[in-house]
């Protein structure tokens, strides 16, 4: 049986290391659509952003609330940031990050900071969809403005889709 198998070319073993760097560890992808709401812009900009990260499917688990996962107020943090052309490094973000997420428990309030690590995992997550990028230490929107970043991985989706479409077209083809 081994000996019927092809052997792959080393185009055909580049072309699969490509596509698994797009795709999640299950190797699935997922396609959201959501309906803005006419009061969306609104509301105060922290709602906005994590708004926007639960719609891009980077806040974690649909059933969550919006501002609920740790990975959308990195994000927001990143965002704010941004606006006062800075980056941030991991310790940064884990003070910032646990000053949101203040919780009072019988009378006293409780700031527990998330761990570099943590805040590394989740900020190394968002950095694979392509909104944030790391550069040397710092944490840091993909490009200058929200706005930009979001035309950039429009782009890149655009020339995945025409990827798709080009192999369904060949599959067609057959």
């Amino acid at each position: 049986m081994e000996a019927n198998r092809k052997k792959m070319s080393v185009k055909t073993k580049r072309d699969k290391r490509e596509m698994s760097r797009l795709s999640d560890p299950a190797g699935e992808y997922h396609l959201r659509v959501f309906r803005v709401g006419n009061n969306l812009f609104e509301g105060p900009e922290d709602e906005q952003a994590h708004w926007l990260c639960h719609a891009l499917g980077l806040a974690g688990s649909s059933t969550r609330e919006v501002g609920d996962s740790i990975a959308s107020t990195i994000f927001c943090e990143i965002l704010a940031a941004a606006k006062v052309h800075q980056g941030l490094t991991n310790d940064e973000l884990s003070k910032r990050v646990g000053d949101r997420r203040v919780k009072k428990k019988k009378g006293k309030t409780i700031v527990r900071n998330p761990s570099r690590g943590t805040i590394a995992y989740h900020a190394a997550r968002l950095e694979k969809t392509g909104i944030v990028v790391r550069r040397g230490r710092y944490w840091e929107l993909r490009e200058y403005t929200l706005e930009r970043t979001l035309q950039r991985m429009k782009e890149d989706i655009d020339r995945f889709m025409d990827d798709i479409l080009t192999i369904a077209r060949k599959m067609d083809e057959k």
